[in-house]
């Protein structure tokens, strides 16, 4: 359940657990990993009313929303996730003594084991030459070409592309960088600006015109509604490359996301080192960065193409 009442029904705590929840944010330094672990504790403790309820959780109800979820369809990268903020909150209620132990201590609610293989779908370079067709010349399409370029050569999260204003574009000796102030650990990265990319948003915004300061961001809204000249969201940047996905009838599900398996993807196969890539998409495991190749690469070379007689 999403706090967001567009999604429905909104979760509903007593004060003092909302002051617990607020506190135990107020540790974490990413606004990103603030915004989810506050829809998975009001997900999970939606109707506590106070310390009393706190105290009676035990670690089969946990198990139980556990398992509703992963029956409800989402991912189990996704309810561990979930959990993970479940099990910090509680963490943290022991160490301030509002509760004696722990329910959701991994011995007691195990996450699931997650595959070493993401779901999520890269690109081919045939694939991803059909995808910038769709882009034409107008203005609408000379911004997504641009925020398929990030997305691909820089590797960019969606929440990355929708934050990026044109003042993130500096700078640093002979080479351009990006600057990236909302990154999903909550510190500013810098990464070199490739070429292509920064053409790709130059020829976007000479098309858009007008006068433009630092802090405006460079992506915007084409509508002729209200919403016209406004920030795109994480949300619309997702919507738009899998609008261009369906047009260029892949036949396969691409988000936002693809575009970051893509680049890893690209990059191994063009002989980057695995550490640049990681680098690259600020993983902090090489693990990750693998997980991301992996899926397409067992594709490519699967055990079968060896077989001959």
């Amino acid at each position: 359940m999403n706090p967001d009442p567009k999604h429905g029904k909104v979760p509903q705590v007593g004060p003092d657990v909302a002051e617990y929840i607020d506190r135990f944010l107020e540790a974490k330094t990413a606004a990103n990993t603030r915004r989810a672990y506050r829809c998975a504790l009001l997900e999970f403790l939606d109707g506590a009313r106070g310390m009393e309820d706190l105290v009676k959780v035990q670690p089969d109800e946990i198990v139980a929303h556990r398992n509703n979820l992963r029956a409800a369809g989402a991912e189990p990268t996704t309810v561990n996730a979930r959990l993970c903020a479940i099990r910090g909150f509680f963490r943290s209620l022991k160490a301030r003594g509002i509760v004696q132990n722990n329910p959701a201590e991994a011995e007691l609610v195990p996450g699931y084991r997650v595959t070493d293989v993401s779901k999520a779908n890269g690109l081919t370079p045939e694939e991803l030459r059909a995808l910038l067709a769709t882009c034409d010349d107008s203005l609408m399409g000379l911004r997504d070409r641009a925020i398929l370029h990030v997305g691909v050569i820089e590797g960019l999260r969606r929440s990355e592309i929708s934050a990026l204003n044109l003042d993130s574009i500096q700078k640093d000796g002979e080479h351009r960088i990006l600057v990236l102030r909302d990154t999903k650990g909550g510190h500013m990265a810098k990464i070199k600006l490739d070429a292509r990319v920064y053409d790709a948003i130059q020829d976007y915004l000479a098309a858009r015109g007008g006068q433009l300061n630092p802090r405006d961001p460079i992506f915007v809204s084409c509508s002729r509604n209200g919403s016209r000249a406004r920030r795109l969201s994480a949300e619309s940047v997702n919507d738009i490359i899998q609008r261009h996905a369906a047009h260029a009838g892949l036949g396969k599900i691409i988000t936002a996301h693809s575009m970051r398996h893509t680049n890893a993807t690209l990059s191994i196969d063009a002989g980057a080192p695995v550490q640049k890539v990681q680098r690259q998409l600020r993983h902090k495991d090489p693990k990750t960065t693998m997980r991301y190749y992996r899926n397409m690469d067992d594709l490519r070379k699967a055990g079968s193409d060896y077989v001959r007689w």
